[in-house]
């Protein structure tokens, strides 16, 4: 390949290939999709077939690069390298993969990087990937567009179906409508509890198959789905021109993650609506809510100022105890627990279904070379 473009997620790998290679047909230029949960024999014969430009997802990119000690592909001849989501990528935990890729490739090359937010730890990754980088800022770093009107809602837990239901029948007209959450066992309840109150709905999390999530990618940009209930693996990269509404059912629990998700609506010069409900025992995220609509010169409500300034002097005070603290990083959609074993176990398991799933396609790749797959 000449070209390698990098993204976090596998529906934004396809959502970027099929753009690039609308761009790629015109002058000739053959293109490849690389990411995990697809044909992995597919893509390899894909790549033999010299594919000049690579959209991949870096740890099934790794795989690639490692099978049949190197003979599948190399990235001697890239000229072009573009990270896109890097700022989720790196949350992801992606930098290490990153760093070895970026690492095999010449350095006079040229690359691109791309990222809605910039916190330190993105900063400080393109410190390590580019070389003398022009920065350039559309809008503000970490900011919702001022084309969407923002709402954040104090509601009782149990209080809070009602009112989305509610919501979700005011709008219906205007447009469609996405929901967040922030775990799988949270979006299917939800889903069944939507369908009871009959509107029809769909989930959209990374405990579904690959192929039923992109019937249902596909069915909501084509406007045959209408409410889409998902967990953070669609805040990034989902692009529906008629979508107008985003509810966070469930609180995002870091700014960035906030700024992602309203920001799937009012996109393009389009108008938006976003509400955001927050319990009385959330007051942890109010401080972030408040910033982020101050940001885009939005008021926000009183009881939501009043929640973020008794968490700020909670602690202030160090009266604070350890489940009152914010806590960074995307919150799992998996359930995995944080538990050493726990999470090498999964690993273990991840590897070895990736290994037969190699060993199907004809590939060797050697165990050190094994990298986890892609959320």
């Amino acid at each position: 390949p000449i070209g390698l473009v990098m993204v976090p997620t596998r529906e934004l790998a396809m959502q970027v290939y099929r753009e690039v290679s609308k761009f790629a047909k015109v002058v000739g230029i053959s293109t490849a999709a690389v990411y995990g949960g697809a044909n992995l024999k597919q893509q390899i014969a894909e790549l033999k077939r010299g594919a000049q430009i690579i959209v991949c997802t870096p740890g099934r990119m790794i795989d690639m690069l490692s099978a049949n000690s190197g003979r599948v592909t190399n990235l001697t001849r890239v000229t072009y390298v573009v990270l896109d989501e890097a700022d989720r990528m790196f949350d992801m935990g992606f930098a290490p993969q990153i760093d070895r890729i970026v690492g095999n490739i010449r350095p006079d090359r040229q690359t691109v990087l791309f990222s809605a937010t910039f916190p330190q730890a993105v900063e400080k990754l393109a410190r390590g990937v580019l070389s003398k980088p022009v920065q350039i800022i559309v809008g503000g770093i970490s900011v919702v567009s001022n084309t969407i009107e923002q709402h954040v809602e104090v509601l009782p837990t149990e209080g809070k179906l009602p009112r989305l239901c509610q919501l979700l029948r005011q709008y219906y007209e205007e447009g469609q409508q996405l929901v967040f959450v922030d775990t799988q066992e949270a979006c299917d309840n939800l889903v069944r509890d939507l369908l009871k109150q009959n509107l029809p709905c769909a989930p959209l999390h990374g405990g579904i198959s690959q192929d039923d999530r992109d019937s249902t990618i596909a069915d909501f940009k084509n406007g045959d789905l209408d409410l889409l209930v998902a967990t953070s693996v669609a805040a990034r990269g989902l692009d529906v021109k008629g979508l107008v509404l985003v509810v966070n059912f469930e609180v995002p629990n870091h700014y960035e993650d906030y700024v992602h998700r309203v920001g799937r609506t009012g996109r393009a010069g389009n108008t938006g609506t976003a509400f955001t409900f927050l319990t009385p025992d959330e007051e942890k995220y109010a401080p972030d809510l408040v910033k982020a609509m101050e940001a885009a010169g939005q008021e926000p409500p009183d009881d939501v100022v009043c929640m973020a300034n008794a968490y700020k002097a909670k602690r202030s005070e160090g009266s604070l105890q350890a489940k009152d603290f914010r806590t960074s990083g995307f919150k799992s959609g998996k359930g995995i627990s944080l538990d050493a074993d726990a999470i090498a176990k999964d690993n273990k398991t991840r590897r070895e279904a990736r290994r037969r799933e190699q060993r199907a396609a004809g590939v060797v790749v050697d165990d050190e070379d094994e990298s986890d797959e892609d959320e």
